[in-house]
Formats: C-alpha cells, structure tokens, sequence
C-alpha cells in the first residue's frame, strides 16, 4: 500500500490550496463523508459540492497538522481548521446566514479509512461544533466561560 501519511500530508496541501477536485481523485467514487454539520454525504459530487461551499464561506480556510497516525488501512489526522467566514454561511436546517466576517480556530479529528488501492473510503470528521459555533457569534457560551 502506498505511504499513506505521505498522501495525507499532500492532500492537506490540495484542500488548503482550494484543489478540491485534485484532492479528490483519491476518494473513491462511493466515499462517504460525515460532520457534524454537514451530517453523511455519499460520493465524490456530494463531496465535492460540500468543500466548494466551505471555501466560499471560509475563503482563507486552512488546515494545520498536528499528528497524523497510520494503522493498517487507516489514517488518522489532529489537526486545527482556521478561517474566516466572510461567505454565506449554511446551515444544517437548509437556512443560509450571512457572513459573520468572525474568525474561527476550531480543533479537530479526521479518521480516513482506505480501500487496498490506498483510494479513500470513508472520512468520518469530529470536531466541537458548538465551538464553532459560539466563535461566529451564532450560539453563547456557556455560563461557566463567562465565570
């Protein structure tokens, strides 16, 4: 199998250069891709069309590495996501927001699992949304940040 934190680290530097479609040429046809906002797309087009809005909400949006871990076949990434929201924003309810013109800088976790071919099957993303959230200025924090 091919060194699959090598790939990794090259597709943070595709989705970080806004190369979406390049990016995705390693996923398979029928990958699947789950967030807690976005919930579970399947296939690379609803892929593709979920990372197209997020650098127009997010234009400067960046990926950090912190830790990528390899087992077998799968990947695992921690890394920090920042960037400005400065686009429409959409919500899980099918509501679009205005842009916040806030930045964010939010923790989070990709666990990538790939087929024999090193193709990306599965994306399963974990991050705080409610942190997101609250740095947009869309929720309150909770009572004991203000203490």
């Amino acid at each position: 199998m091919a060194d699959l934190k090598e790939k990794t680290r090259n597709a943070i530097e595709l989705f970080n250069q806004h190369r979406v479609g390049e990016w995705l040429k390693d996923f398979t046809e029928d990958a699947e891709f789950v967030n807690p906002l976005a919930g579970r797309l399947k296939g690379r087009n609803a892929i593709s069309a979920h990372f197209t809005q997020l650098y127009e909400t997010y234009p400067d949006i960046k990926v950090t590495a912190q830790r990528i871990l390899n087992d077998g076949n799968v990947i695992v990434v921690e890394y920090t996501v920042t960037g400005t929201n400065t686009g429409p924003l959409p919500l899980p309810t099918g509501e679009v927001l205005p842009a916040t013109n806030k930045k964010i800088e939010v923790a989070a976790v990709d666990v990538a699992t790939n087929d024999a071919n090193a193709r990306i099957t599965s994306i399963h993303q974990y991050f705080d949304a409610a942190s997101a959230l609250q740095q947009l200025g869309l929720m309150p924090a909770p009572a004991a940040a203000h203490a």
